[in-house]
């Protein structure tokens, strides 16, 4: 999933008008993630999503989509033509930690 969506941040960052593209995963759930981008104006963000680019990058994630929002740690970052790649605050033993007793 983390491949797909990394793929889809870079052809959206490289579409004019782009100004950010988040990837981010949730920080209670490793399997859910996030592709939030910004845009400079309404203009833009409809011929950077319609573009045949795109929809190409994007069409292998609309399956796993849902709607909702959430919190999410950004991990890989897309602005101005660079790729910020940032490592994960999530403990590696969170699946089993829990509350202590």
């Amino acid at each position: 999933m983390e491949s797909l969506l990394v793929e889809a941040a870079g052809v959206l960052a490289s579409r004019p008008g782009c100004l950010r593209v988040d990837v981010g995963r949730s920080p209670d759930d490793p399997l859910q993630w996030q592709l939030l981008s910004e845009w400079a104006d309404a203009g833009s963000m409809r011929h950077g999503l319609g573009s045949f680019e795109a929809k190409v990058a994007l069409g292998g994630l609309q399956g796993s989509a849902v709607a909702g929002g959430g919190v999410f740690e950004v991990l890989q970052r897309f602005e101005g033509g660079s790729r910020i790649q940032r490592t994960t605050d999530r403990a590696e033993d969170a699946d089993q930690a829990g509350p202590l007793r």
